[in-house]
C-alpha cells in the first residue's frame, strides 16, 4: 500500500473545505438577506406547515393508531403507514 502524500492530504482538505462552504452558502445568504427586525432561523429546509402533520402523527401514535391520517387537513384523508 502506498502512503498518502502531503499534496494529496492538501487536496482532500481543500476539497472538503470547498464542499463545506458551498453547502453553507444558502444559510449565509439567508442570514445576510434577512430584513431588519426579523430573525433568520437557519432552517430553510423545513416547511412550517409540516409541523402540524408531525404533531398529528405523534398524537395518533400515542393513541395506538397504526395508519395515520392528517388531523389538521379540512378534507378527509385515507390512512397511510
Amino acid at each position: 500500500m502506498t502512503p498518502i502524500t502531503t499534496n494529496e492530504w492538501k487536496f482532500v482538505a481543500l476539497a472538503g473545505a470547498a464542499v463545506a462552504i458551498l453547502t453553507c452558502m444558502p444559510l449565509i445568504f439567508g442570514y445576510v438577506a434577512t430584513p431588519p427586525g426579523q430573525v433568520f432561523l437557519f432552517n430553510p429546509s423545513t416547511n412550517f406547515y409540516d409541523y402540524q402533520v408531525y404533531y398529528s402523527q405523534i398524537a395518533q401514535a400515542k393513541s395506538g393508531v397504526i395508519f395515520f391520517t392528517d388531523l389538521y387537513f379540512r378534507n378527509p384523508t385515507h390512512g397511510s403507514f
